[in-house]
This record gives C-alpha cells, sequence and structure tokens, in this order.
C-alpha cells in the first residue's frame, strides 16, 4: 500500500504535515476495497464517508483508510482543533 508521499495530490493538499506524519497516511490504491470508514485525501473538502465492503475507490479518489489510521493522525486530517482531541 502507499503512502500520502508517494502520490503528488495528497502531500500537496497536506503541506502542514511534517515528512514523517505523511509517511503514516496509507493511501489505497484504485480499485481497491473500500474500508467502512475512510477519508478521501484528494476531496477538496476532506470528510470522513462510510461504505460498504462491496465498493471499490474510484478513478481520481485517494482514499485513506481509517482503521489504519492513528487517532491524532485522523483528526489532523478532519481539521479538529480541539486540543484534547490532538493528543
Amino acid at each position: 500500500m502507499k503512502r500520502a508521499p508517494d502520490i503528488e495530490e495528497p502531500t500537496r493538499r497536506l503541506q502542514r504535515f511534517a515528512s514523517a506524519d505523511l509517511r503514516e497516511i496509507p493511501v489505497l490504491p484504485e480499485e481497491a476495497r473500500l474500508p467502512h470508514h475512510a477519508i478521501d485525501l484528494a476531496a477538496l473538502e476532506r470528510r470522513a464517508f462510510r461504505t460498504t465492503a462491496q465498493r471499490a475507490t474510484r478513478r481520481g479518489r485517494r482514499p485513506a483508510p481509517g482503521p489504519e489510521l492513528q487517532t491524532m493522525c485522523w483528526n489532523r486530517l478532519m481539521r479538529i482543533s480541539d486540543p484534547q482531541r490532538l493528543k
């Protein structure tokens, strides 16, 4: 599975993340089955979405699987600014 720094579009949108943090963000390949929770790194407004296991990623989308992200990273991707949730 690729990581965010391996793909140009998400890396450009995530400029505030340190390179070490970007390496922690997995990105599913096209046609991969989507996990139940994910976040599309290619979307202009990043937000979580839910899906079923039958759905696959579409061309041009860069989903990061929610279950594989650390809570702090998920919160930063979702632009959650509550300091208690960013620890």
